[in-house]
């Protein structure tokens, strides 16, 4: 397994508190990183205003980053395994 290059200990949970680490989800709609098992329990994105409840999930580096660079309001379900 390869270590993650990002600091993703700098990603913090909006629902939990705790750091993030890889593998995480993202918010398909605002990209917010939340810990897989807090976007279930609370059901939708946890940003106020967003409250998307589709969320995908990054399994690595490039594929996190990929998604950032995907230009706003563009679909990333395409690109995430999508749950």
């Amino acid at each position: 397994m390869t270590e993650s290059k990002l600091k993703t200990e700098e990603f913090i949970c909006r629902y939990c508190g705790d750091p993030i680490e890889m593998p995480l989800v993202i918010c398909v709609d605002c990209r917010t990183p939340h810990h897989e098992e807090c976007f279930r329990e609370n059901g939708l994105c946890t940003i106020y205003a967003c409250g998307c409840p589709t969320f995908g999930k990054v399994e690595n580096d490039e594929t996190f980053l990929s998604t950032l660079a995907l230009p706003a309001h563009c679909t990333i379900e395409n690109n995430l395994e999508t749950t």
